[in-house]
């Protein structure tokens, strides 16, 4: 489904709850600072997942319409303007707010937001150009994947020291 420019500009529309959302748990605190991530079952409603998906399909087509998705390279696109609105509000929805304090503190700032659609081993690597820069990252797999077609795989905190990340390209992490 493409749905016209002009349609998605109104077709959408974020919902709040007045509730806290209800955070992390000690123990998925402990999980995180232990394996490097944590898993947040319905996170999302079925409506923001329905939404995020018509906003992924709609960008993809609007970025790569000239170039069909066969598998042969990953699309990559940007998703923080009015035509993805669910997506660019996880900047600062309060659910993911409340995740990235607990896990770093008050003074957290959000960096973006962007939908790709992988092809084969994307490899390891940071996604910061420093060790000194940290944070959360938030992944959304809208479709089915494994090791092979661009699953997320995670190293361990204790293991990324400067000794260890020169050897990393050269490690498969499954």
């Amino acid at each position: 489904m493409a749905p016209s420019h002009h349609a998605s500009k109104s077709r959408f529309c974020i919902t709040r709850s007045k509730h806290e959302p209800p955070g992390l748990t000690d123990e998925q605190i402990s999980h995180f600072k232990t394996f490097g991530y944590i898993v947040l079952k319905g996170l999302l409603t079925q409506d923001e997942l329905g939404r995020i998906q018509s906003e992924f399909d709609f960008m993809m087509q609007d970025q790569y319409g000239h170039d069909p998705y066969d598998g042969s390279r990953r699309h990559w696109t940007m998703m923080m303007d009015q035509d993805t609105p669910t997506f660019a509000s996880l900047l600062e929805d309060p659910r993911c707010l409340k995740v990235a304090r607990q896990l770093y503190g008050d003074d957290v700032i959000g960096v973006g937001v962007d939908a790709n659609r992988y092809t084969g081993d994307t490899g390891w690597h940071r996604d910061t150009a420093t060790l000194h820069q940290y944070g959360v990252k938030f992944a959304f797999y809208l479709q089915p994947v494994e090791a092979t077609t661009g699953a997320l795989r995670v190293i361990p905190p204790e293991c990324i020291d400067c000794q260890m990340t020169r050897a990393l390209p050269r490690v498969c992490v499954r």
